[in-house]
């Protein structure tokens, strides 16, 4: 019996004892009066067997047939010894005309011993970062392009100010694309009417940042100017 399974013989027998109702036995465990009713005449008919699933031991009806099997068998030893599950499983379905899914080349690779031609990578732990605990101690920029007027007008970008402790909106501003000018009122509305944040943050906001030089547009100056 599994761990769900376990504790389903006490409060059955209980049920069935009249120590307790039906509908604290299903309460207790997670089911409908209905379902509870139902694994209490399995119980009673059947004792703790009759707990168990009634398809607990019989062959999978998606199962690979044996030939099948086989035949993907040989071929994952020998030529196909040395790629990867994907790899493989490109290879049997467009080379050998297998209909083998990428799980079950996987399982067959594990039943005939064969290593991972790559090992898992460890997960790597992300922390959350904590939001700031007072209101202007940091403000969020930026920008979403998308059709806001629906088919009534053309594609705008909205500039957004948020704040970063209380998920307020301080500001919004649309414009045509992405810039510094949309930046600019949304920073002028910001100051305005909440005062000047403590920190600004934005995801790559290269609409503040000075073009490099190859991107200049070269100044003429009038001989003898300054």
């Amino acid at each position: 019996m599994s761990r769900k399974e376990v504790p389903r013989a006490g409060l059955l027998k209980a049920a069935l004892t009249g120590k307790i109702s039906n509908g604290q036995g299903a309460l207790a465990l997670h089911l409908s009066v209905r379902q509870f009713q139902r694994v209490k005449r399995h119980y009673a008919a059947d004792g703790a067997p009759g707990l168990l699933h009634r398809l607990r031991g019989r062959p999978s009806p998606r199962r690979l047939a044996p030939p099948l099997r086989a035949r993907a068998a040989a071929l994952l030893q020998h030529p196909y010894d040395g790629l990867n599950d994907c790899h493989a499983t490109e290879k049997l379905q467009e080379l050998e005309g297998l209909p083998l899914s990428r799980s079950s080349v996987r399982r067959l690779r594990r039943a005939l011993g064969q290593p991972a031609k790559r090992p898992r990578r460890a997960r790597r732990a992300r922390m959350r970062r904590i939001p700031e605990a007072q209101m202007g101690a940091l403000v969020q920029l930026d920008a979403s392009p998308f059709a806001w007027l629906e088919d009534r007008g053309p594609a705008l970008t909205l500039h957004g100010a948020i704040d970063d402790a209380t998920s307020t909106g301080l500001a919004l501003v649309f414009r045509p694309t992405e810039d510094l000018h949309g930046y600019s009122t949304l920073l002028q509305q910001l100051c305005t009417t909440y005062g000047r944040p403590l920190a600004l943050y934005g995801n790559a906001l290269s609409s503040f940042l000075t073009p490099p030089a190859r991107y200049r547009i070269p100044v003429c100056r009038p001989p003898g100017g300054v």
